[in-house]
């Protein structure tokens, strides 16, 4: 029998009381590539290229995690009021990682700021404040809601949820604005902010803006991590 797909995921960069900075991973991440038939690893902020590639050769998928904001001078624009920086090294980190990743063919699925990090990396960029420069026509956040979000028939996306209406949960104050080169809107929420882009070839991009780990128990959700196994694993051979 054939191991299961080693799963990476970006750490978190948080200050512990007392013991200094750690690099974390959420449990709801890690058990959710578990529950969809993988085995997780946590990679820390790493920044020397070498060790990056070392790493992104052991493993056969990549869960790109939810954070902080992505500071705006990466996609060109000034930093809004509303914008909070996730830490410098999670940052610096979350870059290179990516850019290391993107040169393979390593399926990526991506959350939230997962999702926003896959559109920047490839060149596009993002609404700062969706409450500010879209409106409130749908909340987005602080507080974890739910609404629903269209999603373009014959997508990728479509084909794995088995649906072309979905509810997800939301607490993001930020989105995908201009889409990143090789990328496709393929779901939007009702006031037009775009949910979910996927690459526009046959490798495996994925980017959602809600948090499906953090709703597993419904099949459609679960049914994403099940489609990143299944793209490592058909990788691996």
């Amino acid at each position: 029998m054939s191991q299961p797909p080693l799963i990476g995921l970006n750490a978190d960069i948080r200050k512990l009381p007392r013991w200094g900075v750690g690099a974390t991973a959420l449990l709801t991440y890690v058990h959710a590539v578990e529950q969809g038939g993988g085995v997780p690893l946590v990679i820390p902020a790493l920044t020397e290229r070498a060790a990056l590639r070392a790493a992104l050769a052991r493993l056969d998928g990549l869960l790109l995690t939810g954070g902080l904001d992505i500071h705006p001078r990466l996609y060109g624009q000034r930093l809004h009021p509303a914008t909070r920086l996730a830490d410098p090294h999670r940052l610096a980190g979350d870059q290179a990682l990516l850019e290391e990743a993107l040169a393979t063919d390593i399926p990526i699925l991506g959350i939230c700021m997962g999702c926003q990090w896959l559109n920047v990396a490839l060149g596009g960029d993002l609404i700062q404040d969706i409450p500010s420069q879209v409106g409130a026509e749908v909340v987005h956040a602080p507080r974890e809601t739910f609404h629903p979000v269209r999603i373009e028939a014959g997508s990728r996306l479509a084909a794995i949820v088995g649906q072309e209406e979905l509810e997800v949960n939301s607490s993001h104050h930020q989105a995908i604005g201009r889409l990143g080169q090789g990328l496709c809107a393929v779901a939007w929420a009702p006031d037009g902010v775009i949910e979910a882009a996927e690459g526009e070839g046959s490798r495996f991009l994925l980017a959602v803006q809600w948090h499906p780990e953090r709703i597993v128990d419904r099949p459609a959700q679960l049914a994403l991590f099940q489609a990143l196994v299944a793209a490592a694993r058909e990788r691996s051979g």
